[in-house]
């Protein structure tokens, strides 16, 4: 909900986990945006994959397997 009140284009989740909430934010940030996802364990993000794939998101999620801050610091530019 807070994503539509501020009209958000883009995101940056940090650990994904299950991918659950990466799921919502793919489904409520415009389809042509893009979403960072970190994580410290791929395995973590191809556990929500399938649902992922099958909501057809998967095109706006960047995911980079590395802790968020070295990540932050060097490569995501949001502004």
């Amino acid at each position: 909900m807070l994503l539509k009140l501020v009209n958000a284009k883009k995101a940056i989740e940090i650990g994904v986990f299950t991918g659950y909430s990466l799921l919502l934010t793919a489904l409520t940030i415009p389809d042509d945006e893009k979403i960072t996802a970190m994580d410290l364990a791929r395995s973590n993000y191809e556990i929500g994959v399938p649902v992922i794939e099958k909501a057809k998101v998967k095109h706006m999620i960047n995911f980079i397997e590395s802790e968020a801050l070295p990540v932050e610091r060097c490569s995501v530019k949001y502004r």
